[in-house]
């Protein structure tokens, strides 16, 4: 959630199932999203192993290489997808992440990055 437009977002999360609202209740802060569209440069790891965006300026073939959408000029809650669409190029891997949409969007695009090793 953000305080302010084009300000970092707080990333929460919650393993209680009662607690999936869009209400902060008492979820835990995971961590601090950029508020930047851009190619993933850096990410913070929460304590249970959340992944989050915290730096944009990478490209297609430098840092992460994954792409980071969001709605810098929001300050409503929003639904962080992780993951993207294996056919998407810069949208696919691991590390896209997409909190364009409000808490009630829904996608079921996800997939990851792999190599393989042709012998």
């Amino acid at each position: 959630m953000r305080a302010a437009a084009n300000e970092i977002s707080t990333v929460y999360t919650t393993t209680n199932v009662s607690e999936f609202t869009d209400v902060v209740g008492e979820k835990t802060v995971a961590g601090y999203e950029v508020a930047s569209d851009g190619y993933i440069k850096a990410f913070d790891l929460g304590e249970t192993a959340e992944i989050i965006p915290s730096a944009v300026g990478g490209s297609a073939t430098t840092y992460i290489c994954d792409y980071h959408y969001c709605n810098a000029s929001s300050t409503a809650l929003r639904t962080l997808l992780v993951g993207g669409n294996a056919c998407y190029g810069s949208d696919a891997g691991l590390g896209f992440f997409y909190s364009l949409g409000d808490v009630g969007y829904a996608a079921s695009i996800v997939g990851f990055r792999t190599l393989n090793r042709v012998s």
